[in-house]
């Protein structure tokens, strides 16, 4: 995969059956999704200033998912999940219902079905817990249902019971 910044670093993450390939360009302390498709390379840029995305994975239809950093101030950034679909990044807290946002965070995704399902790793109650979020249809919007997410956490809840 070829490289748009002249001394960046990358690395291939991920292809899809209709030979697209994702991956991480790195330069200058930040980074970027490169999605190489159809013999050209395209810049998927952090959707945050000062922040940097990575990718995990490709969908058949082009979602890509990965770990979106945010600048939080200080010189700290807070590790969000994201989906990149229709030509627009999407950080996956923003898509949460209001319940599920003041339980869990979301810190990267690492991988897509054809369905939209994302997987990967987020906070809940202190604790770094795997996810599943299920894409609901809407009209004009993407959210995420998290009845996978409580199915995870309600798993991991009862294995820490039965260890005691």
């Amino acid at each position: 995969m070829p490289a748009l910044h002249e001394n960046a670093d990358v690395s291939a993450g991920a292809i899809n059956n209709a030979g697209d390939v994702v991956g991480t360009e790195s330069f200058d302390g930040s980074s970027r999704v490169l999605l190489y498709s159809h013999g050209a390379v395209q810049a998927i840029e952090p959707i945050y200033a000062g922040g940097s995305l990575s990718s995990y994975d490709i969908n058949e239809r082009g979602w890509i998912v990965g770990g979106l950093n945010q600048p939080i101030g200080g010189g700290s950034l807070q590790g969000n999940a994201y989906l990149y679909r229709d030509g627009t990044v999407h950080n996956l807290n923003d898509l949460l219902t209001p319940a599920a946002r003041s339980d869990w965070q979301l810190i990267f995704a690492t991988g897509i079905n054809e369905r939209g399902q994302v997987v990967g790793v987020g906070l809940t109650n202190g604790r770094a817990v795997g996810f599943i979020a299920t894409p609901v249809p809407e009209p004009a919007s993407v959210t995420l249902m998290l009845a996978g997410l409580m199915t995870v956490a309600f798993a991991a809840r009862a294995g820490r019971r039965t260890q005691r």
